[in-house]
């Protein structure tokens, strides 16, 4: 961006989302909006204890829990950090299954025909974490927004908790609120 008198400023491109009103696919989204999507597989590793998690999940200390992080890039730029869980005993194999290169969603539907119905999103306003700054390039302490889902089938049960933080300065969410009329 080029301002008369001022100088040239590099602007930061900001991803701009609609999450009240479909599920949201990282990939499809990205290309949607002209941009290349990329994933980063950071962490894979099966769990056993959770003290927070596991009970989001239903599932009891000792349980085997998939874990694992990606970090999610649009044109080689960070645009968010995740942190998934899910109960292998609902999704046996999954921890096998690249998750760098196939949707999620799409493996809960083709492979285990249990497609997602309902995700429910808790959204925060924090500070980064120290590593998460690194892996987003961002500030130490910079604001993002922290957002919590647990994904549900069409029969209440419960697929996956994730929780994700986005850069407070590359994000921007649209709320669309309709009046219920009777």
């Amino acid at each position: 961006l080029r301002m008369k008198g001022k100088g040239t400023f590099v602007t930061k491109q900001v991803i701009n989302r609609n999450f009240i009103t479909e599920l949201y696919n990282f990939t499809g989204e990205m290309e949607r909006q002209g941009r290349k999507p990329k994933t980063k597989v950071l962490v894979v590793e099966v769990i056993h204890s959770d003290s927070l998690i596991f009970p989001l999940l239903q599932v009891k200390e000792g349980d085997s829990v998939l874990h694992f992080k990606r970090l999610r890039l649009a044109d080689d730029v960070p645009v968010y950090v995740e942190d998934s869980y899910i109960d292998l005993k609902q999704f046996p194999g999954l921890e096998k299954i690249d998750l760098g290169v196939n949707s999620l969603f799409h493996i809960f539907e083709i492979k285990y025909q249990r497609p997602v119905h309902t995700t429910y999103n808790v959204y925060t306003a924090m500070l980064v974490s120290d590593n998460d700054s690194v892996l987003l390039d961002v500030e130490k302490r910079s604001a993002v927004h922290r957002v919590q889902s647990t994904t549900f089938d069409a029969l209440g049960r419960c697929m996956e908790v994730s929780v994700a933080s986005f850069p407070g300065e590359r994000n921007t969410y649209d709320v669309i609120v309709r009046r219920e009329r009777k």
